[in-house]
C-alpha cells in the first residue's frame, strides 16, 4: 500500500510533525472476506445485494517507510522508520481493524455495483 499521509502528533516522546510518501509492504498475505448478503427483486428479476462485510487479515511481517517524519530531519525520520520497522506487529495490531474495516466497505460497495447488474438466474443458472 501506498500513499501520501500526513501526521502531527507524538510517537513515544517525539513530536511527529510531517507529511510525504508512505510505503506500507506485507507479507505472506492471508485474508478472510465474509459478506451478509440478501436478494431482492428488481424489474421481475432476482438480485443479490451485500448487507455486510468483515474482513480478516493476518501476514508474516510488515515493513513500514514514511518520508519526511520529522520536516526535512532525515536522520531522525529514518531512525523511527528503523523503530517502526523492529515493533511491526504491534504496529500492524494497532491499525489493521480501520485498514480492514474500510477495505470491507470498499468490497462491498464494489460486489453490490456488480450484482445489481446480473440477475440471479444468470448467476445460478437453475434459479
Amino acid at each position: 500500500m501506498s500513499g501520501v499521509y500526513e501526521a502531527r502528533g507524538k510517537v513515544l516522546l517525539f513530536p511527529v510533525n510531517g507529511n510525504g510518501k508512505f510505503k506500507i509492504t506485507l507479507e505472506k498475505v492471508v485474508s478472510t472476506l465474509k459478506f451478509d448478503i440478501e436478494t431482492f427483486s428488481k424489474n421481475n428479476q432476482k438480485y443479490l445485494r451485500g448487507k455486510s462485510s468483515s474482513l480478516k487479515l493476518q501476514t508474516s511481517k510488515a515493513s513500514y517507510d514514511f518520508e519526511n517524519l520529522f520536516n526535512g530531519n532525515k536522520e531522525i525520520s529514518d531512525n523511527l522508520n528503523n523503530v517502526l520497522n523492529d515493533n511491526w506487529k504491534e504496529l500492524f495490531d494497532e491499525l489493521v481493524p480501520a485498514y480492514t474495516e474500510a477495505y470491507a466497505r470498499v468490497l462491498l460497495q464494489i460486489a453490490n455495483r456488480i450484482f445489481s447488474k446480473i440477475p440471479l438466474s444468470d448467476i445460478f443458472l437453475d434459479q
